[in-house]
Order: C-alpha cells, then structure tokens, then sequence
C-alpha cells in the first residue's frame, strides 16, 4: 500500500502569499508537525487554505504530483502529430482526472504551476478541463 501524502496550502491574510508544507499521514498521526498550529512555524497571519493529496504519480521530471497541480500532458494524436493539454489535478467521481481521460494516447506530463499560485495559467487549465463542452 502507498503511503499517504499531503501538500498543506498556507496563505497569508494580508500578503497573499503562499507556503506549502509537505507531510506523509504518519508523520501528522504521530504529530510531528501540528499542522493546525502553523503560526509557529511562519507567524500568525497563515492559515491553511487547501489540504492537497497526493496522486501516487510523478511527472517527467520525476516532481510528485498532488491535487491542485497544473500539468501539461502530451497526447498522440493519429498521423504521428503530438497535442498538448493543460489540466487541473483532481478526483472526478472516485477516479484520478485527467489521467483516466487518456489513458491510451497519453506520453507524458510535466507540472507547470498550481491552482494556488499560478492563477493564469489555472485559467488556461480550466478551459482544457472540458468534456464534450461541459465542465467537468
């Protein structure tokens, strides 16, 4: 069984600024980083903004994948042409998306940003993020 792995979101009340804090489930089951206590470790105007999960998978670059995560995916296409997507990381109805969109002409990926700090590329991405015309 994979080990449980969490990307912890921190945002900055006034700065917006964003921090992320990476832990597996038994390091936050035996304590060893009070995630709700974060102003200890960056000071009392964080607050958690998203619990991201990983996704077992890494990018070509060998960079883990977690929910959240702006990826652009590289798919044949027929006639030996490439395409190119950008999605959102997420859970669709219990199964891991994109991945199960292109299961059979899917080359590869890479992570190119993040929902949390890359707000126009988080755009681009929810435009790829359409089935048949439908948001997903």
């Amino acid at each position: 069984m994979q080990e449980l792995k969490f990307r912890y979101v921190y945002k900055h009340k006034t700065t917006s600024e964003i921090k992320f804090r990476f832990l597996t489930l038994k390091e936050i089951e035996n304590c060893k980083f009070p995630v709700e206590y974060i102003s200890y470790y960056y000071g009392f105007e964080f607050g958690i903004i998203s619990k991201d999960l990983f996704t077992d998978k890494k990018d070509k670059e060998g960079m883990d994948i977690y929910e959240g995560d702006i990826i652009e995916c590289e798919c044949e296409k027929d006639l030996g042409s490439n395409s190119y997507y950008h999605h959102i990381v997420e859970f669709v109805k219990g199964k891991l998306y994109p991945f199960i969109s292109y299961s059979k002409n899917l080359i590869s990926y890479k992570i190119i940003g993040n929902k949390h700090e890359n707000r126009d590329t988080h755009s681009l991405a929810l435009l790829d993020n359409m089935i048949d015309g439908e948001q997903i």
